[in-house]
């Protein structure tokens, strides 16, 4: 993604006072990528929704608008978690100790109905303006809204490549795939719940049936295994 591990750690491990601010530039430019590769992939239902509700001739223009607009509103938010760790490491805070606290907050709020509420809101899209200036703020305003709804759901999975070091490209990987997952799945009753979404807990069973026929003398072909999916 254009940053080394090295990078992030110069962020992540810094003795208090040599935090170099420039990681900070850095870490920001990784999050507008970040942005851009895991989010992007995802916007194909709101920019049809734009499509579908704009001109022929201000298409580009309202799907550009609200491009801006989500990823604006993404990159601002990946700046706290990168501004916390900034201060964290000025002030002398334990890397491992902040990488627990943040998988734990992560976990929690994966597993609560206010992640819930924020997914089944990624999934409305609202009325839009067509003529003029109306229907660029409309762009804007839904570029916006959406990538405050994103965030909203989302926030706990994107903090998880700040704090884990050198395996952030990996964090990264499984973060995507896990919130591709997650907008695929239909909209469900917000509750406390240890949600795995379908296509993860079917990629899991896959590899499992492929696992068990490369073991010598067993067949799990047959077992089942159960998820709460949705």
């Amino acid at each position: 993604m254009g940053m080394s591990s090295a990078d992030l750690s110069t962020m992540h491990m810094a003795h208090p006072g040599v935090t170099d601010l420039r990681a900070i530039v850095a870490v920001l430019a990784m999050s507008a990528l970040m942005v851009v590769a895991m989010m992007f992939p995802l916007l194909t239902m709101p920019i049809a929704h734009i499509r579908a509700r704009s001109f022929a001739r201000r298409r580009w223009r309202s799907t550009g608008l609200f491009l801006v607009a989500y990823t604006t509103t993404w990159t601002i938010a990946c700046a706290i978690p990168a501004m916390a760790l900034w201060v964290a490491g000025n002030h002398g805070v334990d890397h491992w100790l902040l990488t627990g606290v943040t998988v734990v907050a992560a976990a929690i709020w994966q597993f609560s109905p206010a992640k819930q509420v924020w997914l089944n809101r990624s999934h409305s899209h609202p009325a839009l303006a067509a003529f003029g200036r109306a229907a660029d703020r409309s762009a804007l305003q839904f570029g916006t809204r959406h990538g405050i709804r994103c965030v909203g759901s989302c926030w706990a999975l994107m903090t998880l490549p700040f704090v884990v070091g050198s395996w952030h490209l990996a964090a990264m990987v499984i973060a995507g795939t896990w919130i591709a997952a997650e907008r695929l799945s239909s909209p469900t009753l917000p509750v406390w719940a240890i949600r795995v979404p379908s296509g993860v807990a079917n990629g899991v069973r896959a590899a499992a049936m492929v696992a068990a026929q490369r073991i010598p003398g067993r067949s799990w072909i047959g077992a089942k295994t159960e998820f709460s999916t949705v």
